[in-house]
């Protein structure tokens, strides 16, 4: 076709003609140094810090039973980021990672909004947590459908009710948003499948609270704080004060952790009662209003 593309330590930077003299080096510091984008930490007990599990219930479609490892022949996983969809995909020929971001080495480095792929050569496209970090969700959608054979799916999740979790973190979605996703652009609903209930959201919120007192008193306690302070004030009072906050820093967050698990246990109980408030929801007002998110299957007409 008589272009040309960049590569980035052999990655194909297949980008739009207006992007594509940026550097890989510059899309990773374009994205994980951006104000707003929360860097991944280690976290202590995580077991009650992860978010407990909950109940989940098909909102619309025919296709009940559905795992990743169905798909099959050559499949697009779109907006790969560190690839968890691939250890999911057992039975498919072809598997080919796209994403905006170098960091994670995909496949192809691109922009969701003009995929570098011909018309119609994907029997499956997936994007999962994707649609809400793009500027135009209706473009993107459009990209997928043209880039599916006929019959071909396109699995993807989409938040509803979710903490902004990103700088580029643009979008909500609800079923009826979702609806007209497919009708848009030549898609039939096989399944849409929404997650949690009101008491799961009510976790989700305890989660992220307490993640934030927890990284508040390790920025203001911990050890390199700590560390950084008594190098600056030296001597032998430096170390005395040094010694001090070290102190109150383990007290405050071994106080931290207890308090998270006193408060937080007790959410694990949200998948029962979720159970009866989304039975209540569908019987009062013919829907349940208060959603984690959905996952959806659509399928080219």
């Amino acid at each position: 076709c008589e272009r040309w593309y960049p590569f980035f330590h052999g990655i194909p930077m297949l980008l739009p003609d207006h992007e594509k003299n940026i550097l890989g080096g510059e899309l990773d510091d374009q994205f994980q140094n951006a104000p707003g984008v929360t860097q991944k930490k280690a976290k202590r007990f995580r077991w009650y810090y992860d978010a407990p599990t909950t109940v989940g219930g098909m909102e619309e479609g025919s296709l009940k039973e559905f795992s990743y490892s169905d798909l099959k022949g050559t499949v697009l996983d779109l907006g790969a980021g560190d690839n968890v969809a691939m250890q999911e995909l057992n039975n498919v020929e072809h598997y080919l990672t796209l994403d905006i971001i170098p960091r994670d080495r995909p496949t192809v480095v691109a922009d969701a909004h003009a995929i570098p792929f011909k018309d119609r050569v994907f029997d499956s496209v997936v994007a999962r947590a994707l649609l809400e970090h793009v500027e135009d969700e209706q473009k993107v959608v459009k990209e997928v459908s043209r880039v599916l054979i006929p019959g071909g799916l396109f699995v993807f999740s989409a938040p509803f009710m979710y903490p902004i979790h990103d700088a580029v973190d643009h979008h909500r979605y609800t079923i009826y948003s979702l609806r007209s996703l497919a009708k848009r652009h030549g898609f039939e609903v096989l399944r849409i499948r929404s997650t949690s209930g009101f008491f799961g959201i009510l976790a989700q919120h305890v989660h992220q609270g307490l993640q934030l007192v927890r990284e508040f008193i390790d920025n203001t306690y911990g050890e390199n704080k700590t560390g950084d302070e008594g190098k600056e004030k030296g001597g032998e009072g430096g170390g005395a004060g040094n010694g001090l906050k070290k102190m109150k820093w383990r007290v405050f967050r071994f106080f931290a952790d207890i308090t998270g698990m006193l408060i937080y246990a007790p959410f694990h109980l949200c998948r029962r009662l979720d159970k009866y408030y989304r039975k209540m929801a569908e019987k009062q007002q013919g829907r349940i209003p208060f959603v984690k998110g959905y996952s959806a299957i659509f399928r080219k007409v």
